[in-house]
């Protein structure tokens, strides 16, 4: 299975799930990244990694961290299916926007199945406020944004 993001951003993946549709079996044996297994990471999502407490339930989860658009070749985190390829395919997961891109697909290797999603992003990213100085300043996404308003002392 490939999960990758179509721009460059970030994003925690948890309880990912690839199921045979018609048995309901399961064809990936570690779904929350709680056991060291087997998981290819590469391109431009190489510094992607596995991080404690942020899952669903305060467990491990994939941080996905994209530089640059992932695809179907060498850009992708794979994340490898036990049994064979069923006739229909059900996939689940869950996942949650940091920053950048909110677009992320997870698909079977071969194509044949995929579950895309444009991941919610909060509306609030920050707050304005007014500091000492009567600058307003802006916080949003790690940016900082000084406005200095026009009576300032010195200012004219």
């Amino acid at each position: 299975m490939q999960v990758f993001l179509l721009d460059k951003g970030e994003c925690l993946v948890d309880d990912v799930q690839v199921y045979d549709a018609r048995t309901n079996a399961k064809r990936i044996d570690n779904p929350g990244f709680e056991h060291s297994g087997k998981l290819e990471i590469a391109g431009t999502h190489k510094t992607s990694v596995i991080v404690e407490d942020q899952g669903i339930d305060g467990t491990r989860a994939l941080h996905v961290k994209a530089v640059s658009r992932g695809d179907t070749e060498c850009n992708a985190i794979w994340v490898p299916l036990a049994g064979r390829n069923a006739a229909t395919m059900r996939i689940e997961g869950k996942a949650r926007w940091l920053r950048g891109h909110p677009e992320l697909l997870i698909r079977t290797r071969s194509g044949g199945f995929e579950a895309f999603g444009a991941l919610p992003v909060p509306d609030n990213l920050g707050h304005t406020r007014e500091t000492e100085y009567g600058a307003r300043q802006e916080h949003r996404a790690g940016h900082k944004r000084c406005h200095p308003l026009a009576d300032l002392p010195g200012e004219g």
